[in-house]
């Protein structure tokens, strides 16, 4: 589970804690959202998946940073820490959705979920992997919630996230291996890693 910030009905805003990995209302079960955990900025207007949480489902989701894991020569895995200079916050641009199984009571309870969208890597995040989330700048939270944003108006915002701090002064540094199991959370995780480790 991780907090999201979405709009409600009555124009507000609200900040609700969602599972990670998209499942549509139309799919059979909740194991789809294993496939859906990121969505590309290029297509998410098109896929099946997400065109309609795209056209009114969008959210902000909030995180200190993202990892990305170094391939090494020995075929370990070495995760890396990535974040914003002089910033304890990343908003991500995401996508949500409300999914319960067919045939049901009508009580029954909703699973929510959502999905990160992700562009192409620029300069800082490159030379690890060719994709990274796509990071909105303070002025761009409401519109990217609120407003209707066509194909093209994504594609200028994508072109702002690649030329601007996520793309040239994030920063970075080798974080713990204990990082490779999914369930750690311990502190250390986001610690720069020692010479001795």
């Amino acid at each position: 589970m991780s907090p999201v910030i979405r709009s409600t009905v009555g124009g507000g805003h609200e900040v609700e804690a969602l599972r990670w990995g998209l499942v549509p209302f139309w799919a059979k079960d909740q194991s789809f959202g294993s496939k859906a955990i990121n969505a590309r900025s290029e297509t998410v207007t098109e896929k099946p998946a997400f065109r309609a949480a795209f056209k009114s489902r969008r959210c902000l989701v909030l995180s200190h940073g993202f990892f990305e894991w170094e391939n090494l020569p020995d075929k370990k895995k070495q995760p890396w820490l990535f974040t914003l200079p002089g910033q304890g916050l990343m908003v991500f641009a995401g996508l949500w959705e409300s999914w319960k199984p067919k045939d049901t009571a009508p009580d029954t309870p909703r699973t929510e979920t959502f999905t990160i969208l992700t562009t192409t890597a620029t300069t800082r995040g490159a030379w690890i992997h060719d994709r990274f989330p796509v990071i909105l700048e303070p002025e761009d939270w409401l519109h990217w919630m609120d407003d209707a944003i066509s194909p093209q108006e994504l594609a200028r915002l994508v072109e702002k996230v690649q030329t601007g701090r996520a793309a040239t002064e994030m920063n970075q540094w080798p974080v713990t291996p204990k990082m490779n199991t999914v369930k750690y959370e311990a502190p250390d995780a986001v610690k720069p890693l020692s010479q001795d480790q």
